[in-house]
């Protein structure tokens, strides 16, 4: 396990007649410029412990101009440190950078041996992606892959439903589940005026708008009722990966652009699904 954190901390001193346990207490100033340096300018973005392997990621402020333009702007270096999960462990710390603003977006894989997560860093107006592998001797960086899939190109399936498939009433039940808590017919109003229908399915707390024209329009889910290509709420991150070769990551959200539409993932810190939308802008 990590032998410190880095928290601040008040030191009372109380002197009394009577003291109990340790007596040779001392206060020293260090002479050690980096851990002074470290311990004032870190902060923790975040920490896993899971499994055999314990990583935990610090930013490090560079300090004022030091991302060398004329506003004056900060760099920062990313500290990552690991740890054997064992009573006497095997620990190292690699350090990489410089970044502009980095922000832990999550873990995309975590098992005993190697971890991985991803940054965002750069300007406001162009924020790029950074994958990193970490295991307990080493760290590596790879670039996120930032392309869109072309129309037609990728078949984006809700419980097996393409969403490029006209409504079919008895298809569509068949396929997506007839497990649904509530059902809307939009009847006429939406036809007279755009020449089809519309219809809404809700299933707890996920629904998906159709219509027996385009096809599916409009897809959330928030529980485990549906799935997008086999991935439910509650499944790893990495899984989309695996599935998806083509994809965006922001923070807490890796997003897969099916030509103009967006199918969007959105996760924990822990790299777990949370919710999953898809949205055909109109």
């Amino acid at each position: 396990m990590f032998r410190f954190t880095l928290k601040s901390a008040t030191l009372i001193l109380l002197f009394s007649n009577v003291f109990y346990g340790q007596q040779d207490i001392a206060i020293q100033s260090s002479k050690n410029t980096e851990l002074v340096r470290i311990l004032n300018n870190a902060e923790i973005l975040a920490e896993n412990h899971a499994k055999w392997l314990g990583v935990r990621i610090y930013r490090l402020d560079n300090g004022i101009a030091s991302a060398g333009n004329p506003s004056s702007e900060v760099s920062y270096n990313l500290l990552v440190a690991t740890s054997q999960m064992d009573d006497a462990p095997e620990q190292g710390v690699f350090e990489v950078g410089p970044f502009l603003d980095p922000t832990f977006v999550g873990w995309d894989h975590i098992d005993s041996y190697r971890k991985e997560f991803t940054i965002i860093h750069g300007t406001a107006s162009e924020r790029d992606s950074l994958g990193f592998e970490i295991r307990l001797e080493g760290l590596a960086m790879h670039r996120v892959p930032e392309i869109a899939y072309e129309w037609g190109e990728l078949d984006v399936k809700v419980n097996g439903y393409s969403v490029n498939r006209p409504y079919e009433k008895k298809v569509f039940e068949d396929t997506v589940g007839r497990n649904y808590t509530e059902f809307v017919n939009t009847n006429d109003t939406i036809r007279l005026e755009f020449q089809y229908n519309i219809y809404e399915y809700y299933y707890d707390k996920s629904g998906i708008i159709i219509d027996d024209k385009y096809g599916i329009s409009d897809i959330q889910i928030k529980d485990t009722s549906l799935a997008i290509n086999g991935i439910k709420v509650g499944d790893p991150v990495a899984k989309v990966r695996s599935i998806f070769t083509r994809y965006q990551v922001y923070e807490n959200c890796l997003r897969v652009w099916h030509s103009d539409n967006p199918l969007s993932f959105y996760f924990d810190q822990d790299g777990f699904i949370t919710k999953i939308f898809y949205f055909v802008p109109t």
